[in-house]
């Protein structure tokens, strides 16, 4: 499965957090946050919509690092794996793409697996920031359904 410029980067951005918050892992809350720095796109409106941020969530993951025991530091440019729970929102995406019959793996895509997640996933990080995933889900689906709009 293709990913596209924009879903790339939200995975880049994502190893670039959890270097920022010492974590030795990419974990779900670390693609939540890659999502949120997309600023023009659909899938970050949404968030943000619901009250989202790129602040709220960097305090909840660092509070879910402390829960989890903490993390070493990591240097600076190392490569970090993801997580088996990170992993699998990554074969959710790309099971999503396919059942829309679309032929790249997109943010949309990334969003609507991370909300798939059922132990301390999407559903509970949006849910800890105020957020009601299912309504993040609807506008999710809603907007890769929809047509493209004209120009």
């Amino acid at each position: 499965m293709k990913f596209t410029q924009e879903a790339r980067r939200v995975i880049e951005l994502s190893q670039e957090e959890a270097h920022r918050l010492h974590h030795n892992a990419i974990r779900t809350e670390h693609l939540l946050l890659g999502l949120l720095h997309e600023e023009t796109g659909h899938t970050s409106a949404t968030l943000r919509s619901l009250g989202v941020t790129l602040d709220n969530t960097r305090v909840l993951a660092e509070e879910l690092g402390e829960e989890l025991g903490g993390d070493s530091a990591t240097e600076p440019g190392r490569h970090l794996p993801f997580t088996p729970r990170a992993r699998g929102v990554l074969e959710r995406a790309a099971r999503q793409a396919l059942t829309h019959s679309h032929d790249h793996l997109d943010t949309a895509h990334l969003l609507l697996a991370l909300l798939g997640e059922d132990t301390r996933g999407g559903n509970e990080l949006l849910t800890r920031l105020g957020a009601d995933p299912e309504q993040a889900r609807r506008q999710t689906l809603a907007a890769l359904t929809s047509p493209p709009a004209s120009t």
